[in-house]
């Protein structure tokens, strides 16, 4: 099974899906999403790969260290380890999104 890139409205369903590569991860950047890896463990983030990511690099993921003050902090996954990313779509808060390190939508299969 080749890895997928999933994009999901906020009421859960699906609107489109993508090949997970090093050039389609740029379409998740800024979106909150959820990385499910081979080993089953899932990782939630906004989603900020570099500009010349490839698939043996690590993804950056931010979140919010603390909600108040909107300090962010960083966490890495390997691109090799993942399976499948679920995205939300405009789930930024700077495109009117929660503020919130919860991956909040419920997906509907």
């Amino acid at each position: 099974m080749n890895p997928t890139i999933r994009f999901y409205k906020q009421d859960g369903t699906l609107k489109s899906e993508e090949s997970f590569d090093s050039d389609n991860i740029e379409h998740t950047r800024g979106m909150l999403i959820k990385c499910v890896l081979k080993d089953g463990n899932e990782v939630v983030g906004y989603s900020k790969p570099s500009d010349y990511i490839t698939m043996l690099d690590d993804l950056e993921l931010w979140l919010y260290k603390d909600i108040n003050t909107l300090e962010q902090e960083s966490i890495f996954v390997k691109m090799k380890d993942v399976v499948r990313i679920d995205a939300i779509l405009y789930s930024n808060p700077r495109w009117s999104g929660k503020i919130t390190n919860e991956f909040f939508v419920n997906i509907k299969e």
